[in-house]
């Protein structure tokens, strides 16, 4: 959620960045979009939604270091822990992957 702030926020770096990638108008949706994941996370009945959100983000600024040559490592790191926090946390969304039913 701390980068979801400094793009809230306006920090130097995120609007440079977001500027680079073609993405200057949509900083704030998509920190708006981070923060409202992220709080979906956190909430336990709304958790599995959260996961699959934060899943989804992840996986857009993973696509979006790579169309521009950046390290996709450090959404990487971020997506795994969020996978492995809401298998912890989760016990039931384990369950429905791994056997496919609820």
């Amino acid at each position: 959620m701390i980068t979801a702030f400094i793009k809230l926020s306006g920090g130097q770096e995120a609007v440079k960045g977001f500027a680079d990638f073609g993405l200057a108008d949509w900083r704030i949706i998509i920190g708006i979009g981070e923060v409202c994941s992220a709080i979906l996370f956190l909430i336990p009945r709304t958790a599995v939604a959260g996961t699959l959100l934060l899943s989804a983000y992840m996986g857009g600024a993973i696509v979006t270091h790579m169309q521009h040559g950046l390290s996709i490592l450090g959404p990487s790191i971020v997506l795994v822990v969020v996978w492995i926090a809401a298998g912890l946390r989760l016990p039931e969304l384990s369950r429905t992957l791994i056997q496919g039913k609820a």
